[in-house]
């Protein structure tokens, strides 16, 4: 990435001018790698160099600026964003991300009321956040409605739904509760991980085999 932004920044000084699709690259790629201020560099020379970002890119520097924390600068561009009407699933999912990392459970409540008044439509990586947030707080029934809801509006749970409940019902519900949920998402469609179904379920039917032959 370091030898990415040396040309990009060879290119700058050449007097070239590198299009949103450079950029997108090697803002996309220090951000993935976590490298949240050199990202930040490009987008500064992006904007000097009066460049529009794309909404792909807005939703990079959202991202890093939520894994580095900076929960407060990255609703900031959202907010900007909003005025705009430039934004889309993502853009809310990111930042939703970023206040469940931070404990800021009443701000990501807030958000997913803020989508749906904006008509952005809750896709599975936005219950997917909110599932594993309520599991956090021990909340594995308004989890499993949410599971629920969620199919009813169409969206298929994937391993990940089935992973994040799994793995907090069986330290908290019995495991007949695990067994339950597990057929049920398996009635849904949902295929399991198969780490979480040979080291958690896979014991407890086992189990319940044995004792239906005793």
């Amino acid at each position: 990435m370091a030898v990415a932004k040396q040309l990009l920044g060879s290119m700058i000084i050449r007097g070239l001018t590198p299009d949103v699709y450079t950029y997108r690259t090697v803002i996309d790629g220090y951000c993935k790698l976590g490298n949240t201020n050199d990202a930040l560099q490009v987008f500064d020379w992006m904007i000097k160099m009066d460049e529009k970002p794309n909404l792909t890119i807005y939703n990079s520097v959202i991202n890093g600026l939520c894994k580095m924390a900076s929960i407060d600068a990255a609703k900031y561009i959202v907010d900007e964003l909003r005025k705009r009407r430039l934004f889309d699933a993502t853009t809310f999912n990111t930042l939703i991300s970023g206040y469940c990392t931070g404990g800021q459970i009443d701000k990501v409540f807030n958000l997913t009321m803020e989508m749906k008044s904006l008509g952005i439509s809750a896709n599975r990586v936005t219950y997917n956040t909110l599932i594993n947030l309520l599991c956090k707080c021990d909340c594995e029934e308004e989890a499993k409605e949410l599971m629920k809801m969620m199919i009813v509006q169409g969206i298929c749970p994937d391993f990940v739904t089935y992973t994040t409940l799994v793995t907090h019902f069986i330290k908290t519900c019995s495991p007949d509760e695990v067994i339950a949920l597990h057929d049920y998402m398996i009635l849904k469609g949902v295929v399991p991980h198969q780490k979480t179904y040979d080291t958690i379920v896979a014991p407890l039917l086992l189990e319940e085999g044995r004792k239906k032959r005793s």
